[in-house]
């Protein structure tokens, strides 16, 4: 897409980012007035899924506006993981020292033999695990060329050390097997809620293979987007990527708008009935503390 065209789509001014902002602090005095002086305190979450507009035809957001809508919402640190790749990281950190976010390096890969929807976030928890990172980054773009990508997890198992790994997507008891020989107790099996009918099947299911490896859940927000408004937006870039017009796309696009990054006290609502996997996106963030 050239430049000029991606500029057209996601504005290059602070005037395009001022009603997003308005929402927003409307949004956090709404909830926080529901929480009464009795309440129980939010439980501290951090959000570890999230993609910008540098995940080219995925991200509806650029980097510096997630950050500084994390910072109007009350977040302190937020991971941004493109997928298969690095590329938002600098812009994303230089606006995170602007608006007070502590920024998680990390990437969302998507390994061969896998469906589209089921990945493998690895976030380095130290400088060697960022070198390892970058070299199976490099190792997956050298192998096909620009434009495409190809890991194995065999390739992730000899670069693993220094990094944390979330499982996303389908938990094939196989696979997650698998994954967890190379990491051990740096492995978590994420989910998330699609406010789908499937979400209970789903959550289930990911809870079931959890249990029969000992592995923690953690809770994923899947954010594409800053803001409500750029659904749209999301949906003529998957189409872009398909090759479809949007009267074809159907079910191809994202049914609704849960894609979306939420302030800490939505989150807490969102998997209320799930402490411990909002507890365990805290935890990992505090083990990952690797910074540009």
């Amino acid at each position: 897409m050239p430049a000029s065209a991606t500029r057209s789509l996601f504005g290059t001014s602070r005037e395009n980012l001022i009603s997003s902002e308005r929402n927003f602090s409307i949004r956090a005095v709404t909830v926080t007035s529901r929480r009464g002086p009795g309440s129980s305190p939010v439980v501290e979450s951090v959000e570890l899924q999230v993609a910008s507009a540098f995940s080219f035809l995925r991200g509806a957001s650029r980097p510096e506006e997630l950050v500084e809508a994390a910072a109007l919402m009350g977040h302190r640190r937020l991971a941004l993981t493109d997928r298969n790749g690095l590329y938002g990281v600098v812009q994303a950190y230089r606006a995170g020292q602007e608006h007070g976010v502590e920024i998680i390096p990390g990437a969302e890969l998507a390994l061969a033999g896998t469906q589209d929807d089921t990945t493998l976030i690895l976030l380095p928890r130290s400088r060697r695990g960022y070198g390892n990172l970058c070299r199976l980054l490099t190792l997956g773009r050298r192998r096909v060329g620009k434009g495409d990508f190809h890991l194995t997890l065999d390739d992730v198992a000899e670069r693993s050390d220094g990094l944390h790994a979330i499982h996303v997507g389908a938990a094939d008891p196989f696979r997650v097997s698998w994954e967890r020989e190379i990491f051990g107790d740096r492995l978590a099996l994420g989910f998330s809620r699609k406010l789908l009918p499937s979400d209970r099947a789903d959550i289930e299911a990911t809870e079931a293979v959890a249990a029969r490896y000992g592995l923690p859940l953690v809770a994923l927000g899947g954010v594409l987007m800053h803001a409500p408004e750029r659904k749209p937006m999301q949906d003529i870039l998957t189409c872009i990527r398909l090759g479809l017009r949007l009267d074809e796309a159907g079910r191809r696009l994202l049914p609704n708008g849960a894609a979306l990054l939420r302030s800490p006290e939505d989150r807490a609502t969102l998997f209320v009935d799930h402490p411990e996997a909002l507890e365990e996106s805290r935890r990992i963030a505090d083990l990952c503390t690797f910074r540009l």
